[in-house]
Parts: C-alpha cells; structure tokens; sequence
C-alpha cells in the first residue's frame, strides 16, 4: 500500500504535472510532502470530464448574467510516495533543509555628546620636601562625544579640565645684605597645583549587557601652576613658576563603566602618566615623578530623540 497519496485536479488537458504539496529539488527525485520527505513510486491519471458549477467556483457570480464560460476539470492524477529512510538522504539535501539562525544587521547609530564629572585620587610625588603627601583629591569635569562603530565596540574622545595636588615640592632663595651686621631674607615657592587640561581618546568594549570595559590614551597639558609663596614673612597664593614642571604628559587609562539607562552611567579608571613631571636641573634632583591617579565619574549622555 503507498503510503503517501497526493491528488492535484488541473485545469485544462495540458496541466497534469502533478503541482499540489510537492517542491522539485533539481535532480534528486525526493520531495518533502506535509513536512516528510518521500519519493515518487509511480502515478495514476484519471480521465474525468465534469462540468463546474460557477456558483460555487466563481466568487464573483451574478445570477442575472448568463454569458458564464463553464470551466470543466479534465483529469486527476494521483501520485504514490514511499518514504525515504533518513540515511538516503543526500547530505547537501539535509544541510539545504536546516534553518540557519538569522543575525540581525548591525544598525549605526548618530554620534553622542555627553558631560562627565567625579574626583580624581592624585598620588603624591616624590618631591623635594621633608614631609610629603601621599594622596590628594581633585575635582574634574569633561566634555565629550562617543560613537558605537560596532554591536560591541564604542569610541570616545573629551576634553577636561582638572588638577595635580600632592606635588611635594618647593624652592627656596636665601639673600644676605652685609652693613653694619648681616640682614638674611628668605624668598619660597611652595607648589600646590598643577592645573591642567586633558584630551584622551577612549575605547570601550562591552562584555556583558550594560557593563564595559575601558582603554584609553591622551595627552595633558599644564595651563599654570598655583603655588604658595613667602616673601619676608608674608604667604600669598599666586599662579606661575612654571619653570621646574614640564607641561607635556603622554597618559593611558585602564577602566571599567556601567550603565544604568540611556543617559546615566558610572565609571572608575586607573590612569598612568609616562613623562617625568619635574624637572630635575631646576630642583637639584635625580627623581622621576610620573603622574598617578584613581578616578571615579558620572557620565550623562545627551541622547537624541528616536534613539
């Protein structure tokens, strides 16, 4: 007994071609028939010549026309399928029949102009003084835009503006006048801050929804240097003697974000600075003090309507 049985009632003598539930594959005669895959055995044509009823085959009938053509079904064929045991299948036949997982196309998004602000953890310089300090805290701010190049992939570039504490070092002047006696007076500079503006270029890969990882490398310029000084006693603040600091710094940045929505996210970075900070002729010194700093932000993103 067959054990697939597919009829298909063709219009006209020339259609027997037998189309109803089975897709031609080339030259391999097994078809997939109601989601099994079978192959021909032989078929069997019935010769019939009935005359259709345009009230049930034509949607469109009008009892009042009487110029209907009738329509006649002029044969059936009937197919009979075995079924094809799984290992007759081609092997191309089976990969062409497997659902391939579809990746939705990755969508560009516009650029991202954001603000970020936090506090910076300087560590202290070596310096020249006796007494040192071994951390500082210092404020900042940035400006920035972003832009996602990938489904992962996120680049960054800002330009901020902060300090250095925590320089540990000064310069001291003594004069002497000869008279009737011996007059000495003590001119010194203590430095305080190194004030700066920042640029770095930051690249962010986000490993896990929401949570991403930072490397980032910028430049720093000092614009001044804010400094206690003591003249005859008398201690003012005031900006300049920039001569025993080098203004260039070379840096790069390990961190981590998190995103909390669409405009908040939070951020912590280590940042390592390359280039010596002082000048050792100037301070009558062999040290090298690298700019170290621990940083933590909130960055908020100005995001565009439509996102």
């Amino acid at each position: 007994m067959p054990s697939n049985l597919v009829t298909d009632a063709a219009k006209g003598s020339n259609d027997n071609s037998g189309r109803a539930g089975v897709r031609q594959q080339g030259a391999d005669p097994s078809v997939i028939v109601q989601g099994r895959t079978v192959i021909p055995r032989d078929s069997q044509t019935i010769s019939v010549r009935k005359q259709q009823d345009p009230k049930q085959t034509n949607p469109r009938f009008i009892a009042s026309l009487e110029n209907y053509v009738p329509e006649y079904v002029d044969n059936i064929k009937i197919i009979h399928y075995d079924p094809v045991k799984q290992n007759e299948i081609e092997p191309a036949k089976i990969a062409e029949n497997k659902v391939k997982p579809v990746r939705a196309p990755f969508e560009s998004k516009p650029f991202e102009l954001f603000v970020m602000a936090g506090a910076n953890a300087n560590f202290g310089m070596k310096g020249n003084q006796n007494r040192s300090t071994a951390m500082a805290v210092s404020p900042f701010v940035s400006l920035g835009v972003s832009k996602q190049i990938s489904p992962k992939l996120t680049m960054a570039g800002q330009v901020g503006f902060t300090y250095f504490n925590g320089l540990n070092s000064n310069q001291q002047v003594s004069s002497k006048v000869y008279s009737f006696g011996v007059d000495s007076t003590l001119f010194s500079v203590e430095y305080k801050k190194l004030l700066q503006m920042y640029l770095p270029v930051s690249l962010y890969y986000e490993w896990m929804k929401n949570h991403s990882v930072m490397l980032s490398v910028g430049g720093a310029y000092a614009l001044d240097v804010s400094s206690t000084v003591n003249d005859k006693g008398n201690s003012s603040s005031v900006l300049g003697y920039r001569s025993g600091f080098n203004p260039l710094d070379i840096f790069f940045q390990l961190g981590y974000q998190v995103r909390f929505n669409e405009r908040l996210s939070l951020g912590i970075w280590y940042q390592q600075g390359l280039i010596d900070a002082t000048r050792n002729s100037y301070f009558m010194n062999s040290q090298t003090d690298r700019q170290s700093r621990l940083s933590i932000g909130i960055k908020y993103s100005f995001t565009r309507s439509g996102r």
